[in-house]
């Protein structure tokens, strides 16, 4: 089973997951998943994931529900993006770039309900950080160090998905029905009380299995 929350930034309270098949004639994937959760954030936040949300679909659909994003990239995807970009700024450690973004042919083959106009205007962010490099891509109109240190904060809620997966075993799903893992997941994640908590939120995606299969 693939699982996928969000995570308010300041509290560390999690929104009820999406979950589906991770094989199968009905299987689903942490993109789509991200893109039905983006509707469930409260509009107007910022959202931080990793590099494996870091694609088109995912963005625009953030977007269109009203989010800010923050997303990390993976290094491959940074380099195909650059080519299309202007820059904007340089510095000793990072630099700053300005990108009109299309969806490709393969992720419109992939996303077949995006409109022929889908278009998103973002920024990307190149940072050297400890001797590692650092991809961004953003929505926000902040500087490259600026950017780092908000994607930073995504590491403060670790604890708190460490506890999901780990503490909670959301990992090792012990009911034995669709019925009752419908019952049993909303259990193992904190729920924020309506209102309450920051304007950021953290999503992750965790790959889950029935208890025997753990041994």
């Amino acid at each position: 089973m693939l699982l996928t929350v969000a995570h308010e930034l300041e509290s560390g309270c999690a929104l009820i997951p999406e979950w589906g098949a991770m094989y199968g004639n009905d299987n689903t994937s942490e993109a789509r998943q991200a893109m039905a959760m983006a509707r469930r954030i409260p509009v107007g936040s910022l959202v931080l994931a990793d590099a494996g949300f870091g694609i088109f679909s995912v963005v625009y659909a953030m977007v269109q529900a009203g989010q800010s994003v923050l997303f990390r990239l993976s290094k491959q995807r940074f380099a195909a993006m650059l080519g299309q970009c202007e820059q904007l700024e340089q510095t000793d450690r990072g630099a700053r770039y300005r990108l009109h973004w299309v969806p490709s042919p393969k992720a419109r083959r992939n996303n077949s309900d995006l409109p022929a106009d889908a278009c998103l205007d973002v920024e990307l962010h190149a940072v050297e950080e400890d001797g590692e490099s650092l991809y961004l891509v953003t929505t926000l109109a902040v500087d490259s160090i600026q950017a780092a240190a908000r994607y930073r904060r995504r590491y403060d809620v670790e604890h708190d998905i460490r506890d999901v997966k780990v503490t909670l075993e959301v990992e090792k799903i012990r009911a034995k029905s669709v019925e009752m893992v419908h019952k049993e997941l909303p259990q193992l994640v904190r729920l924020p009380a309506p209102g309450a908590g920051g304007d950021s939120a953290v999503v992750c995606t965790f790959r889950c299995a029935p208890a025997a299969d753990h041994g």
